[in-house]
C-alpha cells in the first residue's frame, strides 16, 4: 500500500476517533496547540547532547525552542511544515482530538512536527515557542507514519502517545514531576505516571472502544517498554507501562474522577 492510499485511510479513522467531540472545539492550526517535558519512548542519542528522560533540557533545548519560534513567526513554507502531517484533513481531525485533550487536561502546549535527532520518537518541553502557551512537544513523523502503518487502529496509538505528553505538562502545571524523580536513578516513575494520566484520559472520553482498538493500544504500549534498569532513561517493562495505562482507565471508567483525583491516584499508584 502506497503512503497517500495509508494517510488517506488513516484519515478516516481519526475522524471516526473525534466524531463525538463538538464542531466548536476544532483547531485548524495546529501550532496554536500545547505540550510538555518528557517523551513516549527511550532511546539512544549523542551524548553530546543533554537529555532528561527523553526531554533536551538546558541550552540545547532552549536553542531549539527559540529557532521555532523564529520558523513560526516566518510564515514561510518551513513554518507550515511544522504544522502539518502533510495531509490538511488529517491535521484537522488530530487538531480536535488535541482540542479535547487540552480541554480534560485543563494545558494549553504548542505543537508541531518535526524531523531529525529522535524522530522516531514525541518529545516534549518547559520552554514554549509560541506566545500564550505553556511548553511545547514536537511529534517527530517517521513515528506519525510507523504508528499509523501498525494496523488498522494505529491512528488509536498515535492518541495515545499524544496523551502521554500532554501528561507531562501536567506533571509541570500541577508541580508532580520532581516529585516523581526525586532521588531515584531513572525516569520510570515520571514516565509510568504520565501512561497512568494517559489511561485516564482515553477513559474520559465517554466513547466505547472495540476490543480491536485496545488491542491495538495495548500490543504498542508493550513495544515501548524497555529493560534497560540501570540506564537513566528507562522508562519502566512492557508489563509495567500497559498496567499503568491500564490503572487510569479503569480509574476514569470507574469513578469518572477529576483531574487532580487522576494525579494523586498516579502518585499513590506509583508510590510517589
Amino acid at each position: 500500500m502506497n503512503r497517500p492510499n495509508l494517510i488517506c485511510c488513516k484519515r478516516r479513522h481519526f475522524l471516526q476517533l473525534v466524531v463525538s467531540l463538538s464542531a466548536g472545539m476544532l483547531m485548524t492550526d495546529m501550532s496554536q496547540l500545547i505540550l510538555s517535558n518528557a517523551c513516549a519512548r527511550s532511546y539512544k542519542t549523542k551524548k553530546s547532547l543533554n537529555f532528561q528522560g527523553c526531554s533536551l533540557i538546558g541550552a540545547e533545548a532552549d536553542n531549539i525552542i527559540n529557532r521555532l519560534a523564529q520558523i513560526a513567526a516566518s510564515n514561510t513554507q518551513e513554518s507550515r511544515w511544522l504544522e502539518s502531517s502533510g495531509d490538511i484533513r488529517l491535521d484537522r481531525a488530530l487538531g480536535i482530538l488535541l482540542a479535547d485533550m487540552a480541554h480534560i487536561f485543563s494545558v494549553r502546549p504548542g505543537f508541531a512536527f518535526y524531523d531529525g535527532i529522535g524522530d522516531n520518537n514525541a518529545m516534549a518541553y518547559r520552554q514554549s515557542y509560541l506566545p500564550n502557551t505553556n511548553g511545547t512537544v514536537l511529534f517527530g513523523r517517521k513515528l506519525l507514519t510507523a504508528e499509523l502503518a501498525r494496523d488498522q487502529n494505529g491512528d488509536f496509538t498515535v492518541m495515545g502517545i499524544c496523551a502521554h505528553e500532554f501528561a507531562h505538562i501536567v506533571q509541570y502545571q500541577y508541580n508532580v514531576y520532581n516529585r516523581l524523580i526525586h532521588r531515584q536513578t531513572t525516569v520510570k516513575r515520571a514516565e509510568l505516571h504520565a501512561d497512568f494520566l494517559a489511561g485516564y484520559y482515553i477513559g474520559r472520553r465517554n466513547i466505547r472502544y472495540s476490543a480491536a482498538q485496545l488491542v491495538t493500544l495495548g500490543r504498542a504500549w508493550e513495544d515501548l517498554g524497555d529493560n534497560n534498569f540501570s540506564d537513566p532513561q528507562h522508562h519502566g517493562t512492557r508489563e509495567e507501562r500497559v498496567s499503568a495505562m491500564e490503572m487510569g482507565f479503569r480509574m476514569a471508567m470507574r469513578s469518572q474522577a477529576s483531574l487532580k483525583q487522576a494525579i494523586t491516584g498516579g502518585l499513590y499508584y506509583l508510590r510517589a
